[in-house]
């Protein structure tokens, strides 16, 4: 693993060093994630005459960037051999913003199937988890569920809310939490390398995002047949068969994730359907497997092409 630091503004530098590393190492293929890194891999593996040359783009928010961020993109995007969104959503946010079609595809995040998973009839009637994991940050809308689950604590006294994650709103969602008087209730349990452990503690998974792609820790609730609460947004609707394997609810809609949380809360058995057919799901359409043969066959591709154009 190497690990080289970026300077502030454009470090022209770094393009530099990556390219060296890319030469000394022989690298044959370059994958980037997130907007800066593209744009740094760009130029480095045009410099080193890698081959193959993919990006994945993991949300939609190209619709939404400054033009300095949208000319970076379409800059970067002309130089990649395959560009890869993890939603069709995604996708044609690409290319709204410039991606070449032809180069453009959309392959589905997956998960590795759980087999130990806690079973789902024996949930508890009083004193039910809610959950979430993801960074705090504001995108993320942990406020929304904070202020959700205080407008049940008169209902449900003996619920609790985990909060799975670290970042720069912890502070003020504490605040949040005390200012709704449900502090004692809602556990902040930074971040954690066993996921999956924490979903265990779980009874009902909630992501509130404002914008997501195709949000890993979604997969991971539902595939620890957890019943789940999404926002509609991003590909979050390519995942979740509203009413099926999951609530889906408008986003920044606190009185729509009340309401969808008082449901699971008073009917076990809609959350018991649910979280089965969840498991399905995510079985059949987004595991592991299928994203990783994917991914190989774009690297088959790009590399083939490669060789005989230099044929």
């Amino acid at each position: 693993v190497f690990i080289e630091r970026r300077g502030p503004g454009f470090d022209f530098q770094l393009v530099f060093r990556l390219a060296r590393l890319l030469r000394g190492e022989h690298v044959a293929a370059v994958h980037t994630h997130a907007l800066d890194p593209m744009l740094y891999g760009a130029l480095a593996a045009m410099l080193a005459g890698v081959p193959v040359r993919v990006h994945t783009q993991h949300s939609a928010f190209l619709d939404s960037c400054s033009r300095a961020d949208r000319w970076k993109f379409q800059l970067a995007s002309r130089s990649f051999t395959h560009l890869i969104a993890v939603s069709e959503q995604t996708r044609q946010g690409m290319l709204r913003s410039g991606a070449p079609g032809k180069r453009t595809h959309t392959i589905l995040n997956g998960i590795q199937p759980r087999s130990n998973v806690r079973d789902i009839t024996a949930r508890k009637s009083a004193g039910l988890v809610i959950g979430s994991v993801g960074r705090l940050s504001p995108e993320k809308g942990i406020d929304r569920l904070i202020r959700a689950f205080a407008a049940l604590q008169s209902r449900y006294p003996a619920a609790a809310l985990h909060v799975v994650g670290d970042g720069p709103e912890r502070s003020s969602l504490e605040a949040l939490a005390r200012e709704l008087r449900v502090a004692s209730s809602v556990k902040f349990l930074g971040r954690t390398s066993d996921v999956f452990s924490a979903l265990q503690m779980m009874d009902i998974f909630v992501l509130p995002s404002l914008t997501e792609g195709i949000p890993l820790a979604l997969l991971e609730g539902m595939s620890a047949r957890l019943p789940v609460i999404a926002t509609a947004v991003g590909g979050v609707p390519e995942v979740i068969v509203d009413g099926v394997s999951g609530i889906l609810i408008p986003p920044n809609d606190v009185p729509a994730l009340t309401n969808a949380l008082g449901r699971l809360m008073a009917d076990s058995a809609v959350g018991e359907s649910l979280a089965k057919n969840a498991v399905t799901r995510v079985e059949q359409q987004f595991s592991l497997a299928a994203m990783a043969n994917k991914y190989r066959s774009i690297y088959q591709e790009s590399d083939a092409r490669c060789r005989s154009l230099a044929a």
